[in-house]
């Protein structure tokens, strides 16, 4: 099953209707929202929204599900990403005031530091 994760994460993104719906089967929608590989330059950005309470409004004092975004970063090739590294980790990431209320948010964030880390620290343009 690894492999056909692995695969149907990837056809996600290169946009097949088809392959689409069976990525829903497989993961569930929700947790195919939650994932999203995308195809920068030489490199791969893995990223998962995490699940992360937050607090909701101060009259309930209820906590509510915010999320955080996770990024790996490895080469389409299957080289190094730099020395013999294969891959570098963003670890959980979260916006200025805590988790991000939607995924949409959280997936917005890792793209943009995905896009930034292949560009500036890595030194590649996109």
């Amino acid at each position: 099953m690894g492999g056909e994760l692995y695969n149907t994460r990837k056809a996600l993104v290169r946009g097949s209707g088809a392959v689409a719906q069976s990525a829903g089967a497989i993961l569930g929608d929700a947790e195919a929202a939650m994932q999203k590989d995308i195809e920068v330059g030489d490199y791969m950005l893995a990223m998962s929204a995490v699940p992360k309470p937050r607090p909701g409004d101060q009259e309930t004092e209820a906590w509510v599900e915010g999320y955080a975004v996770r990024v790996q970063v490895t080469r389409v090739d299957g080289q190094p990403v730099h020395g013999s590294t294969l891959a570098d980790d963003s670890g959980e990431m979260t916006g200025d005031h805590g988790p991000f209320e939607t995924v949409a948010q959280a997936m917005a964030h890792g793209e943009a530091w995905g896009r930034h880390y292949v560009a500036r620290v890595l030194g590649h343009g996109v």
